[in-house]
């Protein structure tokens, strides 16, 4: 950044907040990509308020863990949403134009929300491995290693956290110069801290998620198939709604975990993953509500 030239009495001139912008770095493909990702989960978390109330409205006799399994993934993707809110309007309209909060820690809301995320997609795995392991005595192995599969997710997630707050306590701690981190505070990179450093937990994190997907979805089909048979007709056509139910919403969920690893691995230096991981997310809570 240019130094600001001072006056002859040595007193600093009035601050232009249009003098620098020739240096200002692009952020299409970082704060752009994040409040894409942020409009997306938005409209999501309208989907998910209208499911939360019909099913409150429509299941009143359910169980009371499952009122509360339900409410609380509500709670976390409502809160997620505020967060990511929070954390672009504190890059975009609080710190607007203040390079330095570019090249800062990240913001606390930012850091927060992959743990969320992970705690969002654990609680829906597990209600779907749930369901499949009581199923048939055969699918137990299938339920228990996706559900293991997704904590190691969610551990990823903590180890995200660890690798920001250590990495910048080195990118800030006194060094000599010649030792300094080429990702430390460089005008390419919106921030001390490389993007690319975390890039492939995301896509670590698909391919655990993927991998859990396709065990549920393939195994709770295979249920449905191969009981199918025998059934009256009214009986046969819902089990085919169901298939084509499974069949539709694990495509989804399969193609965006495949799109958001292939960000994480072609795009490395920017967020491009994080819009796919936010709207991530919401899907995992919307298929959950819809089970």
């Amino acid at each position: 950044m240019s130094s600001t030239p001072a006056t002859p009495d040595g007193a600093l001139p009035p601050f232009n907040p249009l003098a620098d912008l020739s240096v200002v770095p692009a952020l299409d493909s970082f704060l752009g990509a994040w409040l894409v990702g942020t409009f997306a989960s938005a409209t999501l978390q309208g989907v998910l308020f209208v499911q939360t109330y019909s099913y409150f409205r429509q299941y009143p006799n359910d169980p009371r863990f499952v009122k509360i399994w339900v409410l609380v993934v509500f709670l976390l993707e409502l809160v997620m949403t505020i967060l990511s809110m929070h954390s672009c309007y504190f890059y975009l309209v609080t710190n607007y134009l203040k390079i330095a909060a570019l090249l800062s820690n990240i913001v606390w809301s930012m850091k927060i929300i992959p743990v969320l995320g992970g705690a969002v997609t654990l609680l829906t795995q597990i209600f779907l491995a749930r369901r499949i392991y009581v199923l048939k005595r055969s699918f137990r192995l299938i339920a228990l290693t996706a559900v293991l599969l997704t904590v190691g997710l969610f551990g990823e997630k903590f180890h995200f956290i660890w690798l920001i707050d250590s990495k910048f306590e080195t990118a800030t701690s006194p060094q000599p110069a010649a030792s300094l981190s080429p990702y430390s505070c460089q005008w390419n990179e919106p921030s001390a801290l490389s993007p690319e450093r975390f890039s492939w937990l995301a896509s670590a994190s698909s391919c655990l998620i993927l991998a859990a997907d396709l065990m549920l979805t393939s195994a709770f089909i295979y249920f449905l198939r191969t009981n199918r048979s025998g059934m009256i007709s009214k009986t046969n056509s819902l089990l085919d709604l169901l298939v084509l139910y499974a069949v539709s919403s694990g495509l989804v969920l399969c193609t965006v975990n495949i799109l958001n690893a292939i960000c994480a691995l072609a795009l490395p230096k920017t967020l491009a993953y994080s819009a796919t991981s936010l709207v991530l997310t919401k899907l995992y809570s919307i298929t959950f509500m819809v089970w």
